[in-house]
């Protein structure tokens, strides 16, 4: 992870909607040569590190099929991390994987299947199946912490990764989120291993979005083999869970503290836990669960504990589950040993291997049963007019609907649902679907302007709205007494000025601040390392910062630098530090202040 040095000599309005330069493709293949610039495949960039490197707002990377580690980059002359490196998701851009690239006739055709493009924490090279050889692997293959919906993943491979160290570095293998709401599309992570949950993926206080994709084979010592919730409210469509472990809880899936994910047309099977429910274990969480298939999951398929509550609906659970529309009945899987989970159809059922529709001697009980209020989306013809349970229901391989004779081969105008009639049910059909209109997505709402000004040495002030903050405010020549919130990072008196801190200091404002800053100035609030402190729309997080062989800013101070989140934005001011480890997991950075003097911190070389 690269954070984006900002050097301000006068005031930055940071344009939140429309970026002031024109959005690039960024063309990324592991085929190119290092020298390259990323502005044509024919010059795309080796290493998909220097792409996010070089992105900004608005722009899109697309990804030639191949292998890429997250250590492997030329474009910055920081010290690769290690472990701790990731690709870290950008607000704004959109990251597509699958494309031929380089060598093929047409570089720009897209397959994620045939042009299959892996983001792999091995970054040894040396992995061996269940697991061997994975303790120099990248703690989190994918990180989508800070950011938003216009953060989109789309068309990966994530595995390797093998989160085993001590919080945060124990959760989310393949991913891991806080505080986020990126978008995942089209990806499949396998192959993950967290030391205590989260082995696909981890959401923390994220309101991820998961479209379409598989978690496979992906262990948790603890919980949440394939994805484990934890706050936040993720949405899952059409994704398939399948063969993901957990040493005690929720092989597919665990939900706990308040989590209130949204599961709609999922498959669960074959996963397995070695205490309670190989599908889905749930802790105080609400869970929705909608059109979906719980089959063969061991030992049972849900557990609600301390006051959990799953509202499942149209959906087949083993053993049974109470809810309008559920059933529990053989779904009839094409081959879930091979993780084709397409429902046997007599009328029609994709078979990806052969790439065609082929037809089965029976019928699967999921075809047409799920929600009669749901959109049947790309579902093939004949499809009764009612959306299919399970993953690829909604989708254009959902298998086709039987009415026990041969299959209709005309079509019939005001024939809705494929049986060659033009009767009450298909007046049934639109009725029930009339007016309803789902062509357009509802827009996020627009977030307010943040305002950054740089005055001098270390000084800082940010605002939004209502909200004003100033970092190590000093030497000054103004009092404007209208700050909301005063932050300083250490005792030493090129940042520290009570007089100016009072200065700046509107009514009511609040200082945060080390332990020994506080005591300096008399009041205010102490904050620690790694410690977030939230007052109303803002987010303040202290960072480590430290010397790493001068004597003048010891770790044991416990000296600070500060992210700050307002108004969907993160500002990071560091301080003065050394380029520490504890940087590279940061996440997103929209704009940061770093030192450069080099005699007291780092010099201008690291700080780019």
């Amino acid at each position: 992870m690269r954070i984006r040095t900002a050097f301000l000599t006068g005031l930055i309005l940071l344009a939140l909607t429309q970026p002031s330069w024109a959005a690039r493709i960024i063309y990324v293949d592991s085929d190119a040569a290092e020298t390259n610039m990323g502005t044509s495949w024919a010059d795309a960039y080796t290493y998909l590190q220097d792409a996010f490197i070089m992105a900004r707002s608005g722009d899109e990377i697309r990804v030639a099929q191949g292998t890429y580690k997250p250590d492997l980059f030329v474009l910055s002359n920081r010290p690769s991390f290690g472990r701790l490196e990731t690709f870290q998701l950008k607000n704004s851009v959109t990251i597509r994987g699958g494309y031929a690239g380089l060598g093929a006739s047409d570089p720009n055709q897209r397959d994620i299947t045939a042009y299959e493009t892996i983001l792999s924490g091995d970054l040894e090279g040396d992995d061996e199946s269940p697991f061997i050889n994975n303790s120099e692997n990248s703690y989190h293959v994918v990180t989508g912490s800070g950011t938003y919906e216009s953060a989109i993943l789309d068309g990966f491979t994530i595995s390797g990764g093998n989160a085993n160290e001590i919080s945060p570095d124990c959760f989310g293998g393949g991913m891991y989120n806080s505080d986020s709401n990126p978008t995942v599309i089209n990806c499949t992570f396998e192959g993950n291993k967290a030391g205590i949950d989260g082995g696909g993926m981890y959401n923390y206080d994220s309101n991820t979005v998961v479209n379409n994709c598989l978690f496979i084979a992906n262990y948790a010592n603890w919980g949440g083999a394939g994805m484990l919730n934890h706050l936040g409210s993720p949405i899952l469509t059409n994704c398939i869970f399948s063969n993901n472990t957990a040493g005690y809880f929720g092989g597919g899936m665990q939900n706990d503290f308040l989590s209130s994910p949204i599961v709609t047309n999922c498959t669960f099977s074959g996963n397995i836990a070695g205490n309670h429910s190989g599908c889905m274990y749930n802790t105080t969480a609400n869970v929705t669960v909608r059109n979906c298939i719980l089959w063969n999951n061991s030992p049972n398929e849900i557990t609600d504990s301390f006051n959990a509550i799953t509202a499942a609906t149209y959906s087949n659970i083993q053993g049974g589950w109470p809810g309008q529309g559920n059933i529990n009945e053989n779904p009839l899987f094409a081959d879930p040993n091979k993780n084709d989970y397409h429902l046997k159809s007599q009328a029609g059922r994709w078979d990806p291997n052969s790439q065609t529709w082929v037809q089965d001697d029976v019928t699967s009980p999921y075809i047409d049963a799920g929600d009669p209020t749901s959109p049947i989306g790309h579902e093939p013809f004949p499809n009764r007019g009612i959306i299919n349970m399970g993953a690829y229901g909604g989708t254009a391989e959902a298998s086709k609907s039987y009415f026990d004779k041969p299959v209709c081969e005309i079509i019939v105008a005001g024939d809705i649902n494929g049986d060659c009639l033009v009767d009450f049910k298909d007046f049934t059909i639109a009725a029930r679907h009339w007016l309803k209109d789902h062509s357009t997505p509802n827009e996020p709402p627009i977030p307010p302007t943040v305002c950054v000004q740089w005055f001098a040495h270390a000084s800082v002030k940010i605002w939004a709205e209502d909200q004003v903050i100033y970092v190590d405010p000093r030497n000054l020549s103004i009092s404007p007494h209208d700050a909301t919130l005063v932050l300083v990072t250490h005792t030493h008196g090129d940042h520290y000025s009570p007089g100016n801190i009072a200065n700046v200091s509107g009514p009511g404002a609040q200082l945060i601040g080390p332990a020994d800053v506080v005591q300096a100035y008399g009041s205010g609030q102490v904050i620690l390392p790694g410690q977030t402190i939230v007052l109303g729309d803002v987010r303040i997080t202290g960072v480590p910062a430290y010397n790493i062989s001068k004597p003048n800013h010891p770790k044991s101070n416990n000296w600070l630098g500060f992210i700050v989140e307002l108004a969907g934005r993160r500002i990071y001011c560091a301080g003065d530090t050394d380029l520490i480890p504890e940087m590279s997991n940061l996440g997103k950075i929209d704009v940061a202040f770093l030192p450069a003097g080099g005699t007291y911190t780092m010099n201008a070389t690291e700080a780019a």
